[in-house]
């Protein structure tokens, strides 16, 4: 696929894949294999389709993250996979995503701040807080759902809320309301 010119929409391919009938795990080690091979439009379709198949592959994906691969989807993605499939050895990789600054790939530090939801604990929620005042609306909206999915204490909210960064006031109080919702409407 990725050598000819045609370029496949990246929902189609990962579609295709997971309308694989034999053995996905088989074909998510394959693929995995061979994926250098590809361009990053089916590399990020390819992680798609570990993720979304549960193919267990978080001890191999991690390489991407920690070697810093140059493609924001493809790094959005496996990022994306650790939200779905933890693994709280990691946490300080994903983390690293959201402190640094990628003014060119926003994008990854709000999948990061989203993505650190499943990864409770004192320095993700400092973290978090400090990208409550991201220059990036998708980034503070991330934030502060992650900060409402990890239960914090009344406390620490109240911190956040006590501080001056405005932005960080709004977010955060839109998703806690929004989370106390969700909650009461699924029982």
């Amino acid at each position: 696929m990725s050598k000819t010119a045609h370029t496949h929409h990246r929902k189609l391919v990962t579609d295709g894949l997971l309308e694989f009938k034999g053995d996905q795990e088989v074909l998510a080690e394959a693929l995995y294999d061979n994926f250098s091979a590809f361009n990053a439009n089916y590399q990020a379709a390819m992680v798609d389709f570990f993720r979304l198949s549960d193919a267990p592959l978080s001890d191999k994906l991690i390489t991407l993250l920690k070697q810093g691969t140059k493609d924001k989807d493809v790094l959005c993605a496996v990022l994306r996979y650790y939200e779905k499939h933890p693994v709280h050895a990691y946490k300080e990789t994903i983390l690293s995503y959201l402190t640094q600054t990628f003014d060119e790939n926003w994008e990854c530090v709000s999948t990061a701040a989203a993505v650190l939801s499943q990864y409770p604990g004192e320095d993700t929620l400092q973290a978090l807080e400090v990208a409550l005042s991201s220059q990036y609306w998708y980034v503070r909206l991330n934030a502060a759902r992650s900060i409402a999915e990890l239960g914090v204490s009344e406390d620490c909210v109240m911190d956040i809320l006590d501080g001056q960064d405005a932005y960080a006031k709004e977010q955060l109080v839109y998703q806690m309301a929004s989370t106390r919702e969700r909650l009461v409407q699924n029982g």
